[in-house]
């Protein structure tokens, strides 16, 4: 693969978070990217990043890994680059950080290369899916549920070449009764991959709802915290914007460990329906 002229890239890494300036603030720490023509743009995408008002005065020594992470997705956005590489750019993100990042992406002109397990990222911003498999790479136009079809159009094909082909009778003569037990086997069949699927997702079913109701509580919870945080009398006593300050700090920490848990669950629950109804 070789860069079109004049191609600028943007890079984004987890390990990119290292090199922001922990005593800038954010939007200090914005300016350092910022050109004449993008500097008006700067509080509009830390707006859309969870970064406003008095966030954005916030030093980024004291940022969690999440809101690190949202920063340096914000200034790469603000680089004027042609080509996005990006590398599991939804990590430490909670669902309104990948939201606002889906949005963005989707409104961006330029090309970009991504790679991540998150799944409903891939199949929101890309149209098309490179399979690196056991050293060979292989190209899928469409998105991550296109890709899925097609993988399975061709197992169902590799299967059907390695059926021995049925002997067809001579002069056989179609039965009525034929007919009806066909139905009934498939009837049978039909009964017997339902019953597969629901002994095989039923704990992944009770362990995925839990995990979401954890995350509705915990976002609901932050909500409310933010609104706290957006009053401006709450910052006339020091001791009690640092008690709901550690109060957010603590919610985001656990939303950090929550959401991977959820991605974990949701990809065996995928894998098990789908071994279920293959069987």
């Amino acid at each position: 693969m070789k860069l079109g002229h004049n191609v600028k890239v943007g890079y984004f890494a987890q390990h990119q978070l290292e090199s922001l300036n922990l005593k800038n603030t954010v939007l200090e720490e914005m300016d350092t990217v910022a050109t004449v023509e993008t500097h008006p743009l700067v509080r509009g995408i830390l707006g859309a990043f969870l970064f406003s008002g008095k966030e954005a005065e916030k030093l980024v020594g004291v940022l969690s890994g999440g809101e690190k992470a949202r920063l340096a997705l914000c200034k790469m956005l603000l680089s004027p680059v042609s080509l996005l590489l990006m590398d599991e750019p939804t990590n430490h993100l909670d669902l309104p950080s990948r939201e606002s990042l889906e949005d963005a992406l989707k409104r961006y002109e330029g090309s970009m290369v991504v790679v991540s397990h998150d799944r409903y990222f891939i199949n929101a911003v890309c149209n098309q899916v490179l399979e690196v498999d056991r050293g060979e790479v292989r190209w899928y136009p469409g998105n991550y549920e296109d890709y899925l079809w097609k993988k399975a159009q061709e197992k169902a094909e590799i299967k059907a070449t390695l059926q021995p082909a049925k002997s067809k009778k001579k002069n056989s003569v179609v039965q009525d009764s034929s007919s009806k037990e066909d139905r009934k086997e498939q009837k049978r069949r039909e009964a017997e991959t339902r019953r597969r699927l629901h002994g095989a997702t039923k704990n992944l079913k009770r362990d995925l709802d839990a995990i979401q109701s954890q995350i509705d509580e915990l976002e609901l919870r932050q909500k409310a915290v933010d609104e706290k945080l957006a009053d401006p009398d709450l910052y006339n006593d020091v001791a009690a914007w640092r008690e709901v300050s550690d109060e957010r700090a603590s919610l985001v920490r656990k939303l950090e460990r929550a959401y991977p848990k959820w991605e974990a669950l949701e990809l065996k629950l995928e894998a098990a329906a789908t071994k279920a109804q293959a069987d």
